[in-house]
Formats: C-alpha cells, structure tokens, sequence
C-alpha cells in the first residue's frame, strides 16, 4: 500500500514557507497526539516556530505514547497526562507559557480540541490574576469547544479571539462521513471484545445528524430496528420520513444497543432507569458528556473492566460492566470504552482526511499570527475563506484520484 504524501498540508506550507509568519511565536497545542499530529507540527516548524517554543499536551483517552516520543523528538515539549479529567494540568502548563511569551516577548497562539484552554484563560483574566497581552487567540477544532467559548462570550468575559472550525465547509463536508465508519468499524471490535457474538436486533441512536444517520442506517441494512432521537425538529422530519421509529424512555427498554452522538449528556438517569438487562450503551461525542457516568457509577453495586484496554495514555478498557438495583430486579448494563468517544478505540480518520481538517487549523493558525482579531468567536468559515474553499477544492479531487469518490 502506497503512503499518503500529505498533498494538501504540504502545498499549504510550500505558499507561506518563505515569509516564516510563525517566527517569534510560541504555540500551544491541546490535540488528540496521534500519528497525524506530527504533520501538523512539522508545518509548524518549517513556517518559522522554534520546536521548544511548542508546546503539546495530549488529550489521554486517544493520544498515544509512540505519536508523542516522535514529536518530542522534534525538540517541543510534550505532556502526556494519564488522568482525565487534566483541568489543573492544561492550567499550570498555560500559565507556563503565557509568562514564558511575557518574558520572551514572544505572542502565543493557543490550538486546542474542545475548550480546555479558552474557558480557564478568560477566567483568570476576568479575576486579574493573569495579563493575555501577549495572546494573539486560540484556534478551537470542535464543536463543543465552540459552544463553550460562545457561553463565556455570552457571559461577557472572553479574553482571546477564537477561530471556530467547526464553521469551516471542509470540516462540515469531509469529516463526519469517515468519524461514521470509524464508529462502525471499532464498535464491531468491541462489541467482540465485551459481548462476542451478541446480536443487535434493535439500536437506538441519540443524535442524528450525518454521524448518527450513517450509524443508523448501518444498522438498518443489518437487519436492526432502528429508533432515533434528535431535538432538531427538521432532523425529527427527516428520520420519520426515512422510516426510523421513535427513541424515548418507553422504547429505550426495546434496544439491545444505545449511542449517543448530541454533543451533550443524551443518557442520563432516566434512559439508564430504562434500559433493559444487557444493554450496552456507548458514545460518539468528546470526553465522557453523552453517558451520565457519576450516575452509573454511584449506583452501580458492581463494576467492572471488560476486555483489552487500548492503546491510549490513560488505560481504558473496551467495556464496562455495571450491576444496578432496582427495586423490582438487578441488571447488567455494559459501558463501551468507559464512556469516552468510541472513535478513538482503534481506527480514527483516514490520512487524507486529517490532512484536510489539519490544514483548516495551520490556515487558523497562521491567520493569527498574521491579523488582529477582537475577543469573541470568529467563524472561521467567513475568516479563512479563502482557504477553506482551496482546501476544501483539493480534498475533492484527493477522494476521486484515491478512489473514495467517482
């Protein structure tokens, strides 16, 4: 099998290499530390940012110890916490490099994936225990970090400019497709580690937008009932019209197998109350949020690991098994991946489309180091434009030479 040459990254830092705009900068980086991930810093580099003025920390329920020896390797300083959650962590290594970029008079660009940074940083400037005059903003890659730095900018105490990916056509278009196979593909290896040769007749799926619709649909073909729940009304038509049967705290008891994919806490204690005995619940969304977990925890009689544990900084089992007691009867129901997003078992993303969405956060960096932007969340649909729709261009023509699409 050919390697993939990184097509798109690489003619992104081919353009700017010559001007080196990140030269004199220090960068910050929360990502999910993955092979992928060294792409992305050796742009960083080759554009002019000194590899020990970089530093990156590891989200530990997907980063991977080998992804990060190669990018401490490269000389930047490399964090990988085996705890979760890491908010003390991120905190003292940001206050680290915010003084760091004072004394150096070096301006600091924060990259992250899902609102650690943002949030803690507005807070202490808001209390005047930290001066950001030497933060130029933050580039967040998710939605859920998205919808946090909105809630401090509604609130009136964001600090920084973010640039909002997630508004990005290429993200919205190339990503969720290939998230969906890789749901499918590592829920079919831990359903074989948990629960071997277990039959799924009827799957519930809460959120149904393009990650949950492929879900479903997948497991429709298979011969599943499917019952679906989303509280977008035009998603609610969409699904009734393509036949998909009602999820709720009555028809939850029906499904052998529960996702949730809404980006907040889908399954809570009421869908727990109704599960049926050996039910397995999992998620698609970031950290433990889509499955109450201090729930089942506190009324879990017994709990224990199932199967291997990946390969993650934070050792995670492929299952949970939780013994809950009810008033009328004990039952079973197992966690997959202790609650944290299924998609990081094993499979992630295809190389060539982590190119694309990395390439999104080099441009969001580079427009940063490069412009002034005023505290509050820029799309970055409407700031990086231009190369969203460049990006987004070469993408397409990637999947049909690769033979993704006709």
């Amino acid at each position: 099998m050919l390697l993939y040459e990184w097509d798109i990254m690489s003619k992104r830092v081919e353009k700017f290499r010559a001007a080196r705009p990140l030269s004199g900068h220090r960068l910050f980086v929360i990502q999910h530390v993955l092979d992928d991930l060294t792409h992305l810093i050796s742009a960083f580099i080759d554009l002019g940012c000194a590899a020990q003025d970089i530093t990156v920390v590891g989200i530990p329920y997907s980063s991977r110890q080998n992804a990060g020896d190669v990018i401490a390797g490269m000389g930047c300083q490399v964090v990988l916490p085996a705890v979760f959650p890491m908010d003390g962590i991120v905190g003292k290594l940001l206050l680290e490099s915010v003084s760091k970029g004072v004394a150096e008079t070096k301006p600091l660009i924060i990259l992250e994936d899902g609102g650690y940074a943002v949030p803690q940083l507005s807070q202490l400037a808001k209390a005047g225990l930290v001066s950001l005059d030497c933060v130029k903003g933050a580039v967040e890659q998710t939605t859920r970090g998205k919808w946090l730095a909105q809630r401090v900018q509604r609130d009136g105490y964001l600090a920084l400019p973010v640039i909002s990916i997630p508004d990005c056509g290429t993200k919205q278009n190339a990503e969720p497709k290939y998230i969906a196979q890789a749901v499918v593909k590592n829920l079919s290896d831990l359903l074989n580690h948990v629960d071997a040769g277990r039959r799924v007749e009827a799957f519930g799926m809460y959120g149904c937008g393009t990650i949950g619709n492929y879900v479903a649909e997948h497991f429709r073909a298979n011969g599943a009932r499917v019952y679906v729940a989303d509280i977008m009304p035009e998603r609610r038509y969409r699904t009734t019209m393509a036949g998909f049967l009602k999820l709720d705290n009555d028809t939850i008891g029906q499904c052998d197998l529960i996702l949730g994919a809404t980006g907040s806490t889908s399954i809570g204690p009421q869908p727990i109350l109704s599960l049926k005995h050996g039910a397995l619940i999992g998620s698609t969304s970031s950290r433990q949020i889509e499955i109450d977990m201090e729930y089942l925890h506190n009324h879990a009689t017994m709990s224990e690991p199932l199967g291997p544990r990946a390969p993650a900084v934070l050792p995670i089992s492929a299952g949970r098994r939780c013994t809950l007691a009810q008033s009328h009867a004990s039952k079973v129901v197992t966690v997959l991946y202790d609650g944290y997003p299924i998609n990081f078992w094993g499979t992630s993303l295809p190389d060539h489309v982590a190119d694309a969405v990395l390439s999104l956060l080099l441009e969001g960096v580079l427009a940063l180091a490069t412009d002034q932007y005023h505290p509050g969340v820029h799309p970055g649909g409407t700031v990086l434009e231009d190369a969203d729709i460049e990006i987004s261009q070469m993408f397409q023509q990637i999947e049909v030479r690769l033979g993704f699409k006709n």
